[in-house]
């Protein structure tokens, strides 16, 4: 999923609608701003992923690597390039023609008068890439078992990591069980039992994970692709399965989490409904370059997020 980086400007952050390509030069933030994710989490258990990175102790223009840079993934691009960036309570505020969409903040709708910036490059390519998916799944496109790969590809589920420390950590924790608390272990759950919830929601619940488990669960799932679709029928019936998959996967996290040491869970996380979702104009989801001023004010180190005041954040231009 990862691009190239190339910026399309801003020629001026006060008149951001004048764009041009500037090339890097142009990410250069003004005074009391930073680009760097380091410095937006300095002292916090975020910055233990990141390269240690002061501006001032930088040379003169010299900036942090991409990968390591702040970034908004926004639903709508022209709006935000010429009014600024809005908290997710303001956008909800609107309406009409006006009305925007605030994604994120859980079901209980957490931090909504903030923003939120990713600290790497490739978790802001990850949810661009999931909100295309979700907002061609709502609109019915994108068929259910296509989601299913999609979702299996930026979660990295199951083989790939943080879905490897998970099952570790699950091991541990079973063994412990079985020498310390063996009455504990009815209510405890394997990773076995995890792998075959997250198989059920993909093909409809009561389908049983086969023994032996797949060895590569795309190919099964493409093999299969008729049941998906029949499992998850309607126009939305994709964005449905997106949402149960991810809530599935995120128990899943949860559950082998035990130590809480796991620091990510590759997940992107839908709140909106498939009819708000699929009014999204996919030429509007962008990944926007940002600065923010200080530390932030809420972190989220399973995201690899960091959440700001709208207003101690400029946007700088548009990564293609």
């Amino acid at each position: 999923m990862s691009t190239p980086l190339a910026i399309g400007a801003v020629a001026a952050l006060a008149a951001v609608a004048e764009l041009s390509k500037r090339g890097s030069r142009s990410l250069r933030p003004p005074d009391g701003f930073s680009v760097s994710s380091f410095e937006a989490v300095r002292g916090t258990v975020l910055e233990d992923g990141l390269e240690e990175w002061l501006d001032e102790e930088a040379e003169p223009g010299e900036l942090p690597d991409p990968e390591e840079r702040l970034y908004h993934v926004t639903t709508a691009a022209d709006r935000v390039l010429t009014q600024g960036l809005k908290s997710r309570r303001a956008l909800q505020a609107q309406r009409g023609s006006n009305r925007s969409f605030g994604l994120g903040g859980g079901v209980r709708n957490q931090a909504s008068d903030l923003v939120s910036l990713a600290l790497r490059l490739s978790a802001a390519e990850r949810i661009k890439y999931g909100l295309l998916t979700a907002i061609g799944a709502a609109r019915g496109s994108i068929p259910p078992h296509e989601v299913a790969l999609r979702v299996l590809e930026w979660s990295g589920f199951p083989f790939e990591e943080p879905w490897l420390s998970v099952q570790e950590e699950l091991d541990i924790y079973i063994e412990a069980l079985e020498e310390e608390d063996p009455d504990m272990l009815e209510t405890a759950q394997d990773w076995g039992q995890l792998q075959e919830e997250v198989w059920s929601t993909i093909f409809g619940h009561g389908a049983p994970l086969p023994e032996p488990a797949p060895a590569t669960w795309p190919s099964e799932i493409r093999r299969r692709a008729a049941q998906i679709d029949r499992a998850w029928p309607g126009r939305d019936g994709g964005y449905r399965l997106l949402v149960n998959l991810e809530r599935a996967l995120g128990d899943v996290y949860r559950a082998g989490n035990v130590s809480d040491w796991i620091p990510f869970d590759n997940l992107v996380g839908f709140t909106e409904s498939a009819e708000d979702m699929a009014r999204m104009d996919p030429g509007q989801v962008q990944i926007l370059a940002v600065a923010a001023r200080g530390l932030g004010v809420d972190f989220i180190p399973k995201e690899h997020e960091v959440r700001f005041r709208p207003d101690d954040v400029v946007v700088l231009g548009v990564v293609q």
